[in-house]
């Protein structure tokens, strides 16, 4: 009953009610007149006789039989799906509540990995490793891994490859960890996705595992991430950009910052898109503010006809124009976020705060300021629609 690699908590709770049963019926017998009480029978585990390959233990005939008792499903092969579908990312919740799931000492030997199934990240080796941890076992640094336990008993790692392979080059015996195990309903999707969102939000692993992520995983709705605090760079590359943004992110030709832009500015459209991608490739210095910009011009044009117009949708001048506007766009967003900067930091900057008619002794008028400034980016970033 106690060992958990065998036996569910749930399972262990029918099992002991059955025995309970059993035994209130025993002592009714055995104190009811003239009664002889119930033969006695060899307590059997759940399942010993089958796995011993015995085959199934019958009854004598004439005993009263105790409530039935709830065997465990078979377990999957290794390395399989589990048969039970994954959770929708909505319905998992904090689930690492260490109530549930509480922290466990686990030896090291015992937790296998299976890096197609376990690992979200991208350019991993064969232990699910990007790049080698260095350094000594530090206890408090590594935390809790996260595992995933099949109905065999066989423990994965979901979160923690590197801490993990840290710990086997270390000789590291034993690891703290919280167990999601297949008898409890979690599948190994389930830990996978729990795994990756706790690397997401710890800002773990790149921006380009982030975007990998979520581009393979349309489930996560922009309400959800939201929800869930996952609503950053990543999501944005992932689910927004098209496929021409997303190669020229994922093969380096522009950056995280350029294509967050380009995907926030037009969501799945393939025109404004390309064409923020070309000026991004063009001009590498443009910042997120010109290339929103330069696309929210071009989204005032007509688009012409494919007679008309380059591979992009958009005739040349019409391109120069956005450009031009988008430039004197930027630079005056730029001059405002330096000056709420400033603000902010009146105690440092005191001359610039003077010079906006900021008291750097009064907080409710550094307030104020700040606000005043937010309007006006505000109002820079949506021009186009002014």
């Amino acid at each position: 009953l106690n060992d958990g690699a065998i036996y569910s908590p749930a399972e262990v709770q029918r099992f002991r009610e059955a025995l309970e049963a059993f035994d209130a019926q025993r002592r009714a017998a055995e104190t009811a007149p003239g009664g002889e009480g119930i033969a006695e029978t060899k307590k059997t585990a759940p399942g010993a006789a089958e796995r011993a390959g015995e085959g199934k233990i019958e009854p004598e005939a004439e005993t009263e039989r105790p409530p039935e008792l709830i065997e465990p499903k078979a377990p999957p092969e290794v390395g399989t799906e589990p048969r039970i579908e994954a959770s929708a990312p909505e319905d998992l919740g904090a689930v690492l509540d260490p109530g549930k799931f509480p922290v466990q000492r686990i030896k090291v030997a015992e937790i296998g990995t299976n890096v197609e199934k376990m690992q979200f990240k991208l350019d991993v080796d064969a232990q699910g490793v990007q790049k080698e941890l260095q350094g000594e076992w530090n206890e408090l640094a590594a935390g809790n891994l996260l595992l995933w336990q099949n109905r065999k008993g066989e423990l994965i790692v979901a979160n923690g490859h590197h801490r993990l392979a840290l710990a086997r080059k270390l000789r590291v015996e034993e690891v703290h960890a919280q167990i999601l195990r297949e008898a409890d309903g979690f599948t190994m999707e389930d830990a996978r996705r729990l795994a990756a969102e706790a690397n997401i939000l710890e800002g773990k692993g790149t921006i380009y595992d982030h975007a990998e992520y979520f581009r393979l995983n349309p489930e996560y709705t922009a309400e959800l991430v939201k929800a869930r605090g996952l609503a950053g760079q990543g999501f944005a590359i992932g689910r927004l950009a098209t496929d021409r943004t997303y190669d020229l992110f994922r093969n380096r030709k522009i950056g995280a910052e350029a294509a967050e832009a380009i995907s926030r500015g037009a969501p799945g459209d393939e025109a404004l898109q390309a064409a923020g991608a070309r000026f991004a490739v063009e001009k590498p210095k443009a910042d997120a503010y010109e290339i929103s910009s330069m696309m929210q011009a071009l989204s005032l044009e007509s688009r012409p006809t494919a007679e008309q117009a380059d591979l992009f949708g958009f005739d040349d001048t019409a391109i120069r124009q956005a450009e031009a506007q988008a430039k004197i766009v930027a630079g005056e967003i730029r001059s405002l976020r330096d000056q709420i900067n400033s603000v902010r930091g009146a105690a440092k900057r005191p001359e610039v705060a003077k010079k906006l008619g900021v008291d750097v002794k009064d907080p409710e008028a550094i307030r104020k300021k700040v606000q005043e400034l937010q309007a006006e980016v505000e109002a820079w970033q949506s021009w186009y629609t002014n």
